[in-house]
C-alpha cells in the first residue's frame, strides 16, 4: 500500500467517525436534551428553568440534567442560559 493510500485511508476513517461522534452528541427534534454546565459555574436546573424547559432528571453533581423544551429555539435558549454544551440525552443517561 503507498504512502498516498494509507493517508486516504486514515483520511476517510477521521471522516467517519467525526460524522458518527457529530451525529450521536447532536440534540434531536423532540424536544428532549441533555444540560452540561461547568462543575462549580452553577446548576443545569437554574439553567433549564431560566430557558423555559422541564427538568427531567439530574445528576448528582449539579452540572449535568435531562430536560425537555418545547419550540424550535430551545438549545438556543439553553446556550444563552449558560449552559456549556447540549447534547442528546441518550449519551448523557449514561452518566448519571
Amino acid at each position: 500500500m503507498t504512502r498516498t493510500w494509507r493517508i486516504l485511508l486514515a483520511s476517510y476513517f477521521t471522516f467517519v467517525l467525526v460524522a458518527m461522534g457529530v451525529g450521536l452528541f447532536a440534540p434531536g427534534a423532540s424536544g428532549r436534551v441533555a444540560v452540561i454546565v461547568w462543575p462549580g459555574s452553577g446548576s443545569a436546573a437554574a439553567i433549564v428553568a431560566s430557558a423555559g424547559g422541564d427538568l427531567l432528571q439530574m445528576g448528582s453533581g449539579n452540572w449535568i440534567a435531562i430536560a425537555n423544551g418545547e419550540g424550535g429555539d430551545f438549545v438556543q435558549r439553553l446556550y444563552r442560559a449558560g449552559a456549556f454544551l447540549v447534547t442528546s440525552p441518550s449519551v448523557a443517561e449514561a452518566c448519571l
